[in-house]
């Protein structure tokens, strides 16, 4: 995982979540690490790698449309997942969703 330099803090609690995951699957240690830095060095880096099967990111367009390009231009082309240009998280609370959930599900959907 590569921390968002904007928002370290949020990359870090997710780290700690996945490690959690990690050790409470019983997998090896080794399968997640976090790393951080500027630039789309380390991005490209981790796209490059042999070892890399898959990368999922979340981030701007452009970003994700060059990392997708990249991984398809590896001698063994890799999926890319992206979700771009999301700017924020939802959370629906416990009592909210419970209240009108119904109602929170159709705004997601709503086309104006």
């Amino acid at each position: 995982m590569k921390a968002h330099d904007a928002h370290p803090g949020a990359s870090q609690l997710m780290g700690r979540v996945i490690q959690q995951a990690v050790r409470d699957s019983g997998l090896h240690e080794g399968v997640f690490f976090r790393v951080r830095g500027g630039g789309n060095e380390i991005g490209e880096a981790l796209v490059d790698h042999p070892l890399i099967k898959g990368v999922t990111l979340t981030g701007s367009e452009g970003g994700e449309m060059g990392l997708s390009r990249r991984a398809q231009q590896r001698p063994d082309p890799i999926p890319v997942f992206t979700e771009m240009t999301s700017v924020n998280p939802t959370f629906v609370l416990p009592a909210a969703l419970a209240a009108r959930g119904a109602e929170i599900g159709h705004g997601f959907i709503e086309r104006n």
